[in-house]
C-alpha cells in the first residue's frame, strides 16, 4: 500500500504550528518530574524530544525519496538544525521564557533520530514492496 504523502505534510505542518505556538507561550507544566526520592528528571526535554521527532519524522515521510535520497537528507538535516536554534533563540528575547542550550540539545537530538527512523522504516518498507512485487512476478 502506498504511503499518502499529502497525510505527512499536514501532519508535519500541524506539528510545526503546535512547536511554534508551545515555543512562545510560558510553560504550564511542572520542569521536573520525580520518579523517586533520588530520581528526578527535566520532563521538558522528553517533550522536546518527542515533538521534534514526530516533526522531522512527519518531514522526511513527507519529502523523501529514492532518487533524490541525499539532497533529502541534508535539506532536513538543515532543516532541523535551523529551526531547533530558531526557536530557542526567540525564547531569549521573551520575558516568559528563557534559552536553554539542552533544550537545543533535546530539539536536535529528537529530530535527528526521528530523521534516521523514519529513513529506516521507509528503506524497509520500500525492499519489502520490491520483494513482494518480485514474487507476484514468479
Amino acid at each position: 500500500m502506498p504511503i499518502n504523502k499529502n497525510v505527512f505534510r499536514i501532519l508535519f505542518w500541524l506539528s510545526l504550528s503546535i512547536i511554534s505556538i508551545a515555543s512562545i507561550i510560558p510553560q504550564f507544566f511542572p520542569q521536573y518530574v520525580k520518579v523517586s526520592p533520588d530520581f528526578s528528571f527535566r520532563l521538558d526535554y522528553v517533550l522536546h524530544f518527542f515533538s521534534y521527532f514526530l516533526l522531522a519524522s512527519f518531514l522526511t515521510i513527507w519529502k523523501f525519496s529514492k532518487e533524490k535520497k541525499y539532497k533529502h537528507i541534508l535539506f532536513i538535516t538543515i532543516f532541523g538544525i535551523i529551526i531547533s536554534s530558531i526557536f530557542e533563540i526567540i525564547q531569549y528575547y521573551l520575558p516568559s521564557r528563557a534559552f536553554n542550550p539542552y533544550d537545543m540539545l533535546s530539539n536536535f537530538s529528537g529530530f535527528i533520530i526521528g530523521l534516521i527512523l523514519s529513513m529506516v522504516l521507509l528503506i524497509m518498507k520500500r525492499k519489502i514492496n520490491h520483494k513482494n512485487k518480485f514474487a507476484e512476478l514468479q
